[in-house]
């Protein structure tokens, strides 16, 4: 009997799961697969950050319930029966605190849904501990507010209690593809073909709320095309006056991040060929196993023949990085945001951060997985707000 077929599918399956836990493990967001009883089955490193707690303590030995602070525990008790009973009465994103090993309170900010054809859910949890601090942040200094609100990943947009829009920062206008002209003073009612009826449901509940107005949507870009983001809108006082501020995070990849974990191996491949961060995965001896097109794009080729072709001394800044990588990698097995410099093919440097984990194939060769992003501006700005700050 031949089971050639059969070794290649088990290893095309190895090599999956590798590539799934990968991506669960890198998320920039604490990330947790719970039973129904609130059991933590899995949980990233990202979560153990949260948590204060290891792998080991936490895994099937704690549930999410025993983290959540005293104040929120019968609340958030109740949303979780609402979503197992009838998934469209309950909030797929609400805000509350935990309470991590050493006593720290944390402003956290859930996303939860039950994972298909299984009595198991999935959430995210970012912590928004900072964001809160930030918005004493703002209010205390309009020339800080300025310097995040221009810089930040998320996009930004101020209004009028009337809904007249204010202003819009470039991460919101890259976003949509709009020019800054063709939305300042207008309406948000006026904008139907940018955000949906339900989104101005959402800033006509700001300006009655002292609190957050949240949804989760879909916005339209300038061509037609729509992407999942989460708005969050509130009333802040800036120069003197009240203002609508509303934050605009794309959704895109943490989306991707949750049919990755979800769906079959074709639409996993899909994300990794689609997600707009760079992946690649390598043997020990250096030669490139996979690529997505994303990674081609950030160093500026088109073809994969002609980044084969380039040296690693051609696109490491230092190759003494990349020793020290490897071998930091080699002997941990994962490096999460390894910060290096690296050359695209016109010559200019960017800054990078790698994650990275060290796994063995199906024929014990050890294979690196690798994910790169471009964080040259996050650089710019945490040097900008240092010399501010001198």
């Amino acid at each position: 009997m031949d089971i050639t077929e059969l070794k290649k599918a088990e290893e095309e399956l190895r090599t999956s799961e590798n590539l799934y836990r990968t991506i669960f493990e890198v998320s920039g967001a604490a990330l947790s697969i719970a039973d129904e009883k609130g059991f933590h089955k899995l949980i990233n490193a990202k979560g153990e950050e949260l948590y204060g707690l290891s792998k080991d303590e936490i895994e099937n030995k704690k549930t999410w319930m025993e983290f959540l602070h005293e104040n929120e525990l019968e609340r958030v008790m109740e949303i979780s029966k609402k979503r197992r009973e009838d998934p469209d009465s309950a909030p797929s994103q609400y805000e509350t605190k935990i309470i991590d090993k050493h006593g720290n309170v944390k402003d956290i900010l859930v996303n939860a849904k039950l994972i298909p054809e299984s009595n198991d859910s999935i959430a995210s949890l970012m912590d928004i501990t900072e964001l809160k601090k930030a918005e004493k942040y703002i209010r205390e200094s309009e020339e800080k507010f300025r310097s995040v609100f221009n810089y930040s990943n998320d996009g930004y947009l101020l209004s009028e209690l009337d809904e007249t829009i204010i202003d819009v920062n470039p991460t919101l206008l890259r976003f949509t593809g709009y020019q800054k002209s063709e939305v300042i003073g207008n309406n948000l009612q006026d904008l139907d073909h940018m955000v949906d009826r339900e989104a101005d449901r959402v800033f006509e509940e700001t300006i009655t709320k002292e609190d957050y107005s949240y949804l989760e949507t879909l916005l339209k870009r300038k061509d037609g095309s729509t992407f999942s983001v989460d708005l969050y809108s509130r009333r802040i006082e800036l120069a003197g006056r009240e203002v609508i501020l509303t934050v605009v995070r794309d959704l895109t990849l943490r989306k991707e991040a949750e049919k990755a974990l979800i769906d079959s191996e074709f639409k996993l491949r899909n994300l990794v060929e689609n997600v707009p961060v760079a992946i690649t995965t390598k043997s020990a001896k250096g030669e490139i196993l996979d690529i997505n097109s994303a990674h081609l794009q950030l160093f500026g080729y088109e073809k994969i023949e002609e980044f084969l072709q380039a040296k690693p001394s051609e696109q490491w800044v230092n190759m003494k990085d990349r020793e020290r990588m490897y071998t930091l990698l080699e002997k941990k097995k994962q490096i999460r945001n390894y910060e290096v410099k690296l050359r695209k093919r016109d010559g200019s440097i960017f800054w990078g951060s790698v994650s990275a984990t060290a796994f063995k194939d199906a024929t014990d060769e050890t294979i690196y997985s690798h994910i790169l992003q471009d964080i040259t501006t996050q650089k710019e700005m945490e040097n900008e707000l240092r010399q501010q700050t001198m």
